[in-house]
């Protein structure tokens, strides 16, 4: 780690238990810069002024990655006549190759959590925040039914997996993704140019990664600051960042 290197490296992967008989590595493709992709439509104005160049606009964007749906993806909430959900289903066989999970109860009323089974890790050589929302610069279908729940953490100073957890629109119970459609934003803070290097998930990184999102169980861990601390405190980074480069995948 040098922090007065221009670049930063973040290692990355799609995320799973390598010990379950679930992989869609093929579905995932690597990060597209969110202002070069928007610069292929860029078409100048001769009068006035355009915001392309425009210097708080270039940083925000130049700060973004995307990733698209890489598959059609339909699914629906089944509610029954209380009002409690039930299970999710979906034409499994012809559309949804992609699952999706009610793993959390609604935490606004009306609003159903579905867990989209695209997950994603990132690990950066140095303290690096990235935030992970819905794709607002370019359009989106599926917006019209949900939101991703968005979040901000420091992915040099902690190891956990980023997941699509759609909340649906109130009194919505149903989602479509349609294949090709952009996703998902991380947003990296940092001008420094990002280097990305994608790594083959192991079951020891996996380990490491569940026990870190499992502590938030425990009082002492809501704080983020405090579970920084403690991982700089233990030896956790150098295995992880070992663990990672064993396995990298070379392009």
């Amino acid at each position: 780690m040098n922090p007065s290197s221009e670049s930063v490296i973040v290692y990355w992967a799609p995320w799973w238990d390598p010990r379950e008989d679930f992989n869609l590595d093929f579905l995932f493709h690597n990060p597209i810069p969110c202002y070069q992709d928007l610069l292929q439509h860029f078409h100048p104005p001769i009068v006035t002024k355009n915001y392309m160049q425009c210097p708080a606009v270039k940083n925000e964007l130049e700060q973004i990655y995307l990733f698209l749906n890489p598959t059609l993806s339909e699914m629906k909430v089944s509610v029954n006549e209380e009002g409690q959900i039930g299970i999710l289903y979906g034409d499994t066989e012809s559309h949804t190759v992609v699952p999706g999970l009610l793993r959390h109860a609604p935490t606004l009323t009306n609003h159903s959590l579905i867990e989209y089974q695209l997950s994603y890790i990132f690990f950066a050589e140095e303290p690096l925040e990235v935030t992970m929302t819905s794709p607002y610069f370019h359009k989106t279908n599926y917006t019209n039914y949900a939101s991703i729940v968005p979040g901000t953490y420091d992915c040099g100073q902690w190891l956990r997996p980023l997941n699509l957890e759609m909340q649906l629109w109130s009194g919505n119970d149903y989602l479509k993704i349609e294949k090709d459609e952009p996703l998902v934003y991380f947003k990296f803070n940092t001008n420094k140019k990002i280097i990305f290097k994608r790594f083959k998930p192991t079951v020891r990184l996996h380990d490491i990664s569940a026990s870190m999102v499992r502590f938030k169980a425990e009082p002492r861990w809501y704080n983020l600051k405090s579970r920084y601390e403690n991982f700089h405190r233990s030896s956790i980074r150098g295995i992880i960042l070992q663990e990672i480069q064993d396995n990298l995948l070379t392009l």
